[in-house]
Parts: structure tokens; sequence; C-alpha cells
């Protein structure tokens, strides 16, 4: 099976917020201006520093997509939701992205 990178990871869960949530939902939002990498680099600077950017980053959209779930949750009320409405491989990367 195929392992996909970061760029793959980022649209699939960014169609998941917006088919669910919507365009200008504010986690949507949110989850476009998360960033991956180091915005400043300097000599001397370790090369760990790359690597926590990215796992900031990742951080961040993981717990972004904490909070759709729970606003999803909060949008359906007592409704039982519809199993089919969401792809599980796009929230599953959460927990791919939360062991590193």
């Amino acid at each position: 099976m195929r392992q996909p990178g970061i760029e793959s990871w980022k649209a699939r869960v960014r169609a998941v917020f917006v088919g669910s949530l919507g365009a200008t939902n504010d986690i949507v939002k949110k989850f476009d201006a998360v960033r991956y990498g180091l915005s400043v680099m300097w000599e001397g600077m370790p090369a760990s520093a790359g690597d926590n950017a990215v796992r900031s980053g990742v951080i961040n959209a993981t717990e972004l997509t904490d909070a759709a779930i729970y606003e999803l949750g909060l949008m359906a009320g007592d409704e039982p939701v519809d199993e089919h409405a969401f792809d599980p491989r796009a929230l599953g990367a959460r927990e791919d992205a939360r062991r590193g």
C-alpha cells in the first residue's frame, strides 16, 4: 500500500473538513494557516529544528481535527451520524500523525 506524504494527507484532511463543515468555517481557515516548516533559518541551527517544525504543524492540524469532530457532534445533536458521511482514512490519519 502506498504511504502518502504530508501534502497528500493535508489535501485529504482538508477535503473532509470542507465537505463536512464548509469552506468558510473557521476550522478550515485555521487548518489552511497551519505551517509545517520553519519561517526563519540561521547558521548553526540544529538539524532537528525542521523536523520539529513539521511535527508542530501536524500536532496543530490534529488538534483542529479534534475540534472539527467536536463541532460536527454539536451540529448532529442526538441524531445518529451516518458512518459513511466521513472518510475514516483521512480522520484516522490523525492517529498516524500523533505516533510521529
